[in-house]
């Protein structure tokens, strides 16, 4: 796919919506830029859900009972017991 975009007085570009739609590119995400000889490379980085990415780990899991130890523990600590 090829696409412009002006460079502002600001030295800013907008990314083409084509672009944006085809690599999910989303509000947040990360753009990595990388000069090569007369070009740019531009690369999307995407920014991880921590919730999302340990959904499978704790599936079948008591989220309430994970929730409970969690604050017990941190309770604990912050009291130093």
């Amino acid at each position: 796919m090829y696409v412009k975009s002006k460079v502002t007085s600001k030295y800013q570009i907008t990314l083409p919506k084509p672009l944006r739609k085809k690599l999910g590119i989303s509000k947040g995400d990360e753009i990595v830029f990388e000069g090569e000889d007369d070009r740019i490379i531009i690369r999307v980085e995407k920014r991880v859900d921590p919730v999302k990415a340990i959904e499978g780990i704790l599936e079948g899991e008591d989220l309430e009972e994970i929730k409970h130890t969690a604050a017990s523990r941190i309770l604990k600590r912050k009291l130093g017991l």
